[in-house]
């Protein structure tokens, strides 16, 4: 059994798609999709998907075939065992359960690595649990893909030319400050049974590896310093202890990180090649060995997470760390005056754009205006219900400690409005608003330098709060318009359509949503459907006959709706539209149900045969049709335009 061979890249998304996308002034239509729901092939799935597979690169052909020109990726970092949601991973290091394992298994004359057998992955896949083509069979894949590694890390053809080791060099001397941390923290949960450094056990010489990061030392130039700070003398004699003694488990995890960098800037190139952008999802969070590594860096006592809202409307206790606001910048004034909290966001965000052509910034809010909460208060919901934002509360008698970092003093704050008030700011200064604008402007140069800052898209859905929006106003950015949640009583309404602007993202649901044909069977239960259709009708024709036929139309036929709401999409006056991959082939569960702890979220996978799924479903009006939605669209914005005569749908 041997690897199939790479595909040579197939032709652009269809000339009609193209040129309706162009009409529309649509230019970014990006699928979303994550790792773990990708196919796999028979021979190779270990019940976790893989971008860099010869089954997902299939997958994303037909994307591009059926007109997508963008894929837009949840986070890639490395997931615990315990923990499949990507949001939770690693900041730096890749996921190594993203390796294609047949590229492992095949001969170097056909691109492989040489490093598995066929009959070492068969061995393992003997015992795949039943069902994995249609749910991702999490630490059985994770159990799966650490032990055919390790043999994989161990072979000796892992360094067998010079080509090979001279990358694998300059991959170790360009990350190695972070790839020896967070091997150095795998090998210890292993010591401690495989527990995180929250339970860690003080070592039998007094060490507390635990506690190793937690205090920065004096400033240094040394390239192993943590952003400009050496640690404190005893602790970095215990780290250099640790690096001699686990030298071999740090250049097992290096080699792992350094094989699915390699996949991943492979697939870079072939992307391109075919004329799909990838987008990276920068995270608000960090995963626990993050947490580990740069705890000196994160202010103590508060946590991040999200305020009441419209979405939630009693708030999320996230957990997530928070940088801390004096570390920002550098006492001494060297160099360009970033202290190593933003040294940090910079390092993530280099990072970042040198993987993807653009990144989604997850929860921006966290960057510009964090919603704090005390930790360790024994009721985390109650914490973060009472809650603050960390720069914009400079009175709060409940949280004194938070007043030095306000950078808004109270003659700026409504005070008669609740905490998380989108107005509980009331104005700003441009001096104000740079300083807001802080960590935004990080990411913001980076971003410049690889293309421009439209290359960052903010995931902004129901809360703007005064600050963020003025940020976001300061570099031209848009938010998200998740039209599902639109309130169509309310003419001013964030989620509808016609609020939108060029710079906006457009969106049906995204993986914390139910998907688009489960919200219209609920439209249909409460009575909404009529008003729904009523008004998506009036979005998409300005003439009274054609407006009520159109009208009847949704009312009459659920597959008629879902593709008008499409066409809402497209009609809009933003430029760039999501797709969830549950939406396009018309699926009803439910891909993520935030707050609930259940093995079913994050698991659903894209099934094998997804072309003759796709089809079959289209056909019978479930998955959704690009060319019958951009139709709808076209007739309300250009009903003269050749394209819709053309159009065969």
């Amino acid at each position: 059994m041997t690897a199939r061979t790479e595909h040579a890249p197939h032709s652009p998304a269809p000339p009609w798609t193209a040129e309706a996308l162009e009409v529309l002034d649509v230019d970014q239509l990006a699928l979303i999709v994550f790792d773990a729901s990708l196919p796999g092939a028979e021979s190779w799935d270990t019940g976790s998907g893989s971008p860099y597979s010869s089954t997902a690169w299939d997958f994303f052909r037909f994307a591009r075939e059926l007109g997508f020109n963008a894929v837009q990726f949840g986070p890639q970092g490395a997931v615990s065992r315990s923990n499949p949601s990507p949001y939770d991973g690693t900041a730096f290091s890749r996921n190594p359960m993203a390796i294609a394992l047949e590229q492992l298994a095949s001969p170097a004359r056909d691109g492989g690595w040489e490093l598995l057998s066929a009959e070492d992955v068969q061995a393992v896949l003997r015992e795949r649990p039943a069902g994995v083509e249609q749910r991702v069979a999490h630490t059985f894949a994770y159990d799966s893909i650490a032990a055919l590694l390790a043999k994989a890390t161990a072979h000796p053809n892992i360094a067998r030319d010079d080509e090979r080791k001279q990358r694998y060099a300059a991959f170790v001397e360009q990350h190695g400050w972070w790839l020896r941390a967070d091997a150095i923290y795998a090998a210890l949960c292993e010591r401690n049974s495989g527990r995180d450094s929250t339970h860690w056990a003080t070592g039998s010489d007094g060490a507390d590896d635990a506690r190793l990061w937690n205090e920065l030392g004096a400033p240094t130039s040394s390239a192993d310093g943590l952003f400009g700070h050496t640690l404190p003398n005893a602790r970095q004699v215990r780290l250099e202890y640790l690096h001699a003694e686990l030298a071999k488990e740090i250049a097992a995890y290096s080699w792992t990180q350094f094989i699915v960098h390699e996949q991943h800037r492979a697939f870079q190139r072939k992307c391109s090649q075919l004329g799909l952008s990838l987008y990276g999802d920068m995270q608000v969070g960090y995963g626990r060995q993050d947490c580990w590594h740069f705890n000196a860096l994160f202010l103590k006592g508060y946590a991040m997470g999200a305020p009441p809202s419209r979405t939630n409307p009693e708030g999320q206790a996230w957990g997530y760390p928070v940088l801390d606001p004096d570390l920002y910048t550098r006492p001494d004034a060297q160099g360009d005056g970033m202290g190593p909290a933003l040294q940090l966001l910079a390092a993530r965000a280099r990072k970042q754009f040198s993987e993807y052509s653009r990144v989604r910034v997850d929860h921006p809010h966290g960057l510009v205006c964090p919603w704090v909460y005390q930790q360790d208060t024994g009721d985390d919901l109650r914490a973060v219900q009472n809650g603050a934002r960390l720069f914009s509360s400079p009175d709060l008698p409940d949280h004194p400690q938070l007043a030095r970092y306000s950078i808004v003093g109270e003659t700026y704050i409504d005070a008669n409005v609740p905490r998380y008030h989108e107005r509980r700011v009331r104005s700003l200064t441009p001096a104000q608003v740079r300083l807001f604008a802080r960590g935004m402007n990080v990411l913001a140069e980076q971003a410049r330098a690889r293309g421009g800052v439209d290359h960052l898209v903010c995931e902004v859905l129901s809360t703007l709060p005064f600050e963020l929006r003025a940020v976001l106003d300061e570099y031209g950015l848009g938010r998200f318009r998740v039209t599902q949640k639109s309130n169509i009583r309310d003419p001013h309404d964030v989620y509808r359509s016609e609020n939108a602007q060029p710079q906006d993202w457009m969106l049906l649901g995204n993986h914390d949503t139910p998907p688009v044909r489960h919200v219209v069977k609920r439209w249909q239960q409460n009575g909404e459907l009529r008003d729904r259709a009523d008004y998506l009708a009036s979005r998409l024709s300005c003439d009274d006959e054609h407006r009520r036929a159109l009208a009847r139309r949704f009312r009459e036929d659920m597959s008629e709706l879902v593709h008008g709401a499409l066409a809402d999409l497209f009609a809009s006056r933003s430029r760039n539209v999501l797709i969830s991959f549950t939406d396009l082939f018309g699926w009803e569960q439910t891909f993520n149900q935030p707050g609930v702890v259940s093995s079913d979220n994050w698991s659903l996978r894209i099934p094998r045969d997804f072309a003759h799924q796709y089809h079959s479903q289209s056909r019978a009006g479930h998955a959704l049709s690009l060319q019958r939605a951009l139709r709808l669209a076209l007739e309300r914005v250009a009903p003269g335009s050749a394209l819709l005569r053309a159009s065969n749908v």
